[in-house]
């Protein structure tokens, strides 16, 4: 099943042909902290094929979760691919074939063997830790 989460906004209206039984694809809208655990838990792979992003929240929470990640090659996923050891799938937005494929190698390496990953410390975002950093950036301008 390819599962979508989150805020029907841009584009949904272009996928509801796809969302059905018959084709496997089931669109759950907004879901809790907790619901989102779940998911992830159960989960062969987080699909972020994001066209422009200022962060990917998602992929943190796939990433605490340690499960793979695809992902498309904007600037902020790819920050974050390189910075946690280039665990991550990646493909270009404009080449379907290789997302089609990379969804394909899930899919079977699941069968064999669930795949987990460490992304590393994830500490640095941490609320806490981004609270503390923006407040020392401030401290600076304002001294």
């Amino acid at each position: 099943k390819l599962v979508l989460v989150g805020k029907r906004a841009w584009g949904y209206s272009e996928l509801l042909p796809f969302i059905n039984e018959e084709s496997g694809v089931q669109a759950l809208g907004y879901l809790t902290d907790e619901q989102l655990v779940s998911l992830y838990r159960y989960t062969k792979a987080l699909v972020f094929p994001s066209i422009y992003e200022g962060f990917g929240i998602p992929i943190l929470e796939a990433m605490n979760q340690g499960i793979p990640i695809i992902i498309s090659n904007i600037p902020a996923s790819s920050e974050l691919h390189k910075a946690h050891g280039s665990q991550m799938f990646v493909f270009e937005l404009e080449d379907r074939g290789t997302l089609i494929d990379l969804l394909g190698q899930m899919e079977r390496k699941q069968e064999t063997t669930p795949l987990k990953f460490s992304y590393g410390d994830l500490s640095r975002y941490h609320y806490a830790n981004i609270a503390l950093q923006h407040r020392n950036i401030y401290e600076k301008i304002y001294s």
